[in-house]
């Protein structure tokens, strides 16, 4: 029997993918307490099984990713890369997103080949204005909130912002701290919670 106590920290419901990395984190320290030897193969075949995002979470960094989640493709990493997180009142539920997006199809416009065609974390820096979420049209319908937070951010300084996952929480891409700084100063009384954070190169990692 294993007990497991668990402070969450990414607010639920919020398209950050809290519940996934939670399962990824929980895999990889049943791994190593309980001495399964689990190769990595095995814990992506098992995180898949469980939620689409869980892979990504195990190995994390910079990837794209494809098919239901199971298919990775590591990218140079981007890290520091410091951002804004600001996560609106509401909650929505992927599923609930998705049947909408079901309905309606893309109304994507970014060719993602184009995008990557010279991918670097000194060229991303150039092309973030060209990220864009499929799913943020169709949650923009019925959420304003989405919009306005994305033109503040931008009106703030903000290299981009864009709705992450399913939403509604935004994200602000930017320069440095001292713009992640301003951004969050700028927005901190529109939302009800905001973060300032960065980037990293790794999925789960085990402190002891």
């Amino acid at each position: 029997m294993v007990l497991i106590i668990l402070k969450k920290r990414i607010p639920i419901a919020s398209g950050l993918g809290g519940g996934s990395a939670d399962a990824a984190a929980t895999l990889i320290g049943i791994n190593k307490l309980l001495n399964l030897d689990l190769s990595d193969s095995e814990l992506l075949k098992i995180g898949s099984s469980i939620g689409s995002d869980v892979p990504f979470c195990l190995i994390g960094g910079t990837a794209i990713v494809e098919g239901k989640g199971e298919k990775i493709s590591p990218l140079e990493s981007l890290k520091d890369i410091w951002i804004v997180l600001m996560k609106p009142s509401y909650n929505l539920l992927t599923k609930d997103i998705y049947k909408k997006y079901d309905k309606i199809g893309s109304p994507c416009l970014n060719d993602i080949d184009k995008f990557m065609k010279s991918f670097s974390e000194k060229e991303l820096l150039k092309k973030f204005s060209m990220i864009e979420n499929c799913l943020e049209k169709i949650v923009e319908k019925d959420h304003e909130t989405i919009s306005i937070l994305k033109k503040k951010a931008m009106e703030s300084g903000a290299l981009a912002a864009v709705m992450t996952g399913s939403g509604p929480t935004v994200v602000a891409l930017c320069e440095d701290f001292d713009s992640a700084l301003k951004v969050y100063s700028k927005l901190s009384k529109e939302v009800d919670e905001i973060y300032v954070s960065k980037t990293c190169s790794k999925g789960v990692e085990i402190f002891s």
